[in-house]
């Protein structure tokens, strides 16, 4: 890798983690489409891998005052751990292309729900109900591609939690599946080339979270929503960007 592309690595890496900071989903959804246009799509997905952990860690312990008291958050970072060791069982053997094609349609389906004020509400039985389903296919998805940041979020902003729960939940749920992600991919021996760059990219990640909280506490609540909708969406272009790409 040159130095030119190393930096603009970092510089997505920095971006992510703002992102990340803001509304709970980002260091990954940036990072792994920008990073897959330098190196393979593999490369790319392992090396974000700790820095993903690093990140949901942090903010897991910074938010830890707006846990919910009652909610199905720990069944649903269960299952996504579960569906996590899934998706890395299969991490080459995936069509990625076609995975980010149905990430793709599922956002353009929520976005426009969303602005034509459709958006559906979660009560708290659907969510018991269907929230290990949700957990072990954002798992899955994850653990082969590092991308189930949409799904999740979409998950949890159906639920019109006050911004600094959603933040809360999605780290929780990623650091859970992060984590496998990140213990099954090293005992593989998938991360010995990249544990440098991933060090220097967790580093630089660690220095742009707490930015990014500061601008959180600013954000009206429908503020939030429109910080979220931009996410997913910018997540659909990236998704793209990196189909044709490759």
């Amino acid at each position: 890798m040159s130095g030119s592309a190393g930096v603009i690595l970092l510089s997505a890496f920095a971006l992510g983690a703002l992102v990340k900071a803001v509304s709970g989903v980002g260091v990954p959804l940036v990072a792994v489409p920008v990073a897959a246009l330098f190196t393979d799509f593999q490369d790319a997905v392992v090396t974000a891998s700790i820095p993903s952990v690093l990140a949901n860690g942090v903010l897991v312990y910074r938010e830890r005052s707006h846990r919910p008291s009652r909610s199905g958050l720990g069944r649903l970072a269960l299952f996504g751990a579960l569906g996590a060791i899934v998706g890395v069982a299969a991490f080459t053997a995936l069509p990625s292309r076609l995975l980010a094609v149905g990430v793709v349609v599922v956002i353009t389906a929520y976005v426009a729900a969303f602005f034509a004020d459709l958006r559906p509400l979660i009560s708290a039985t659907r969510s018991r109900r269907w929230g290990p389903l949700v957990g072990t296919g954002a798992g899955a998805l994850h653990g082969a591609t590092g991308l189930s940041g949409p799904v999740v979020q979409m998950w949890l902003h159906s639920h019109r939690l006050d911004p600094g729960v959603q933040v809360f939940s999605a780290a929780s749920i990623f650091l859970f599946m992060g984590s496998a992600q990140a213990l099954l991919l090293t005992a593989s021996g998938e991360m010995a080339e990249r544990l440098g760059f991933a060090a220097l990219a967790s580093a630089v990640v660690a220095i742009m979270l707490p930015v990014g909280a500061r601008w959180r506490e600013r954000l009206s609540g429908r503020t939030f929503d429109l910080v979220v909708i931009g996410v997913l969406v910018a997540s659909a272009l990236a998704l793209i960007v990196e189909s044709v790409a490759h």
